[in-house]
């Protein structure tokens, strides 16, 4: 139950991320996610969201044609680490963005 309520205090927010069309959990600020990152039920939200996020970027891309991402290599605890470390350093970014960097850093496929 604590998890529900986690969850849903942190969707409540509303951030700069709201403007760039982004919902759930992308909107939500770092400064918002940090005190939760050590909860194991949170980070597989987070991974959860993120792995959904990434492979919208990914199948958008293909539709237009355009070089994708190969995420065989992800694994979780890299994603959860660079977002606790990318949060760190810019608490007032929406997750989305820090999920957003990560894209760049899988192998390119055509």
């Amino acid at each position: 139950m604590r998890v529900i309520a986690v969850a849903v205090t942190i969707a409540s927010f509303t951030t700069t991320a709201a403007a760039q069309n982004v919902a759930g959990l992308g909107a939500v600020l770092c400064r918002e996610v940090l005190p939760h990152m050590d909860n194991k039920s949170f980070q597989s939200q987070l991974f959860a969201w993120a792995t959904g996020f990434l492979t919208g970027v990914n199948m958008t891309n293909q539709a237009n044609g355009l070089d994708y991402r190969d995420f065989t290599t992800m694994k979780m605890d890299v994603i959860l680490g660079e977002t606790r470390a990318t949060c760190a350093r810019n608490p007032e970014l929406p997750i989305v963005s820090s999920i957003e960097r990560m894209y760049q850093q899988f192998p390119v496929r055509k």
